[in-house]
């Protein structure tokens, strides 16, 4: 085997084993050093790191996020963030939600949470020029086990996450998180 080929061979294994620790939930924490915190960023970024739990038992739930602008005479409209055509282009913005979301990275990181909210109200904001307004909306699909279905609990959204973000009334850009 030529010295190209093993390194490709090395590489190769070396994706296949983040993949595993990856599925099995058993990354390195990342605060045990250096390499540590290289497999993080590498999973993370190849997505390797993906927990592949789309099997029963542990099938996660759907997350969306959903929007109430509001202009200065106080009437309200609905927008959704993931207007498209493309079924690439909607499954990449569902799954920045799903990824904030169904992690527990937005309710650990509250700073990080609510640059999200306002990254969400400036581009709609943009969107809307008239808009003073946003009420962001995170909620996830919640799918009742078999025996909690057979005992009458059904399919439901459930709210897990609400923002209000005022537009600067001097700029175009989103204001504070209430």
């Amino acid at each position: 085997m030529s010295f190209r080929r093993s390194i490709w061979v090395l590489c190769a294994t070396g994706h296949f084993v983040v993949v595993i620790c990856g599925a099995c939930s058993s990354l390195p924490d990342s605060n045990r050093g250096p390499a540590a915190q290289t497999v993080r960023w590498y999973a993370t970024m190849s997505g390797a790191g993906t927990n592949y739990g789309f099997f029963a038992p542990s099938v996660g739930a759907t997350h969306r996020a959903r929007f109430v602008l509001r202009d200065a005479m106080g009437s309200t409209w609905p927008d959704v963030f993931d207007q498209t055509n493309s079924p690439e282009a909607r499954l990449r913005l569902t799954g920045i939600v799903e990824a904030a979301f169904m992690t527990g990275d937005a309710q650990q990181l509250p700073e990080w949470r609510k640059r999200l909210a306002k990254s969400w109200a400036a581009t709609l904001f943009a969107r809307h020029p008239n808009a003073v307004s946003l009420t962001a909306v995170v909620e996830f699909y919640d799918v009742p086990t078999m025996a909690e279905y057979r005992d009458g609990s059904r399919t439901s959204w459930q709210e897990v996450y609400r923002a209000e973000v005022q537009r600067h009334s001097s700029t175009d850009q989103a204001g504070s998180e209430k």
